[in-house]
């Protein structure tokens, strides 16, 4: 991960990850994550694309690819307050998928 400061309330952070997974869950597969993600703030904006991706070598012969990738804006209203809006498309195993979310936040404070 790493994050740049951009100045009058912006940043940019970059991650990254590699996951190989040899003979998975007890079997002769073997299967290799990479996650990759970018998040940019200009306050009160959060805008986020991340990608996720998953080859699978089958004990059995064959390959197959899948993958996810989801963007995201949020609007921080302050004081605990925000809404979100994110889209999903998805590759599972050859079959498409697409997800739209919605979310509102308030943080409660129990003093």
């Amino acid at each position: 991960m790493q994050s740049f400061q951009l100045g009058d309330g912006q940043s940019l952070t970059l991650m990254g990850e590699i996951a190989p997974l040899w003979n998975f869950q007890g079997t002769a597969d073997n299967i290799v994550y990479t996650s990759a993600g970018l998040v940019y703030q200009a306050d009160p904006w959060t805008a986020i694309l991340s990608g996720t991706s998953r080859w699978r070598e089958l004990a059995t012969g064959g390959t197959f690819n899948d993958y996810a990738v989801q963007t995201s804006v949020e609007y921080d209203f302050g004081r605990g307050t925000s809404i979100a809006l994110a889209h999903e498309f998805t590759q599972d195993q050859n079959l498409d998928n697409q997800r739209i979310g919605f979310r509102f936040s308030q943080v409660l404070g129990l003093d």
